[in-house]
Formats: structure tokens, sequence, C-alpha cells
């Protein structure tokens, strides 16, 4: 969802949090960090493609809910998703190396989104 609202914010009102969706959902990011499975032990390339699928939408939601004007100007709140962003960026370039070499020559969904989304 704060992908979605962000990216709403961002194409629909030049930036701005309208309904104050984006704050919300990234206050709630935030608020729910802590219950993400982030370190789990990938055991399958299965198991790297679905991390992925979660993974990489929720460091787009980020990426792009710090393009917001609101969220921008709110320096403690862009501070802690910066981190979080940094964060789950080095978790994806962890689990895209894992998938990658577990699946030999098809690429995986997840490391097909990683591409298309992904970019520092």
């Amino acid at each position: 969802m704060l992908e979605l609202s962000a990216a709403r914010a961002i194409d629909a009102f030049e930036g701005k949090d309208k309904d104050g969706e984006v704050r919300d959902y990234a206050q709630k990011v935030l608020a729910t960090w802590p219950l993400g499975e982030f370190d789990v032990p990938l055991t399958s390339s299965v198991e790297a493609n679905w991390k992925l699928l979660r993974f990489v939408p929720l460091w787009h939601g980020i990426k792009l809910a710090l393009q917001v004007g609101e969220v921008k100007a709110d320096k403690t709140l862009s501070s802690l998703l910066a981190s979080r962003l940094k964060e789950l960026g080095q978790k994806i370039e962890e689990t895209v190396k894992e998938a990658s070499e577990r699946t030999g020559s098809r690429t995986p969904y997840g490391v097909q989104l990683f591409r298309q989304l992904y970019h520092e």
C-alpha cells in the first residue's frame, strides 16, 4: 500500500501527500518493521524468489515515499525510512545473488522484478 499511495501522490498530485496516506503507510511500515522476517536463511531458490517478491515492492514503496513532499519535509520520518531503505537494499542484493546462484539458467520472477525496479 505504501508503494501504491506514494506512486499516486507522485503521479496524480505532483508529489503531494493529499490525503496523508503516504505518511500513514510509511509510519505503519516503520512500526511493523520488527515483525518482518528479513533474516530467515534461504533454503531454496523458490524461497529466495518469494522473498524478492515481498522485499522489492516494499523497497520501491519506501523509495517512492521519500520523494513525496510531506515525507521529505519530516526529517525524522525520512531519516528512518532512508535507513530502512538501505538495510532492505542490502537484503535484496544478498537474496538476488543467492537466487541467481541457485537457479542456473532460468531467471526467477523475483529477480526480474528486482532488475526492473531496483535502481541505485
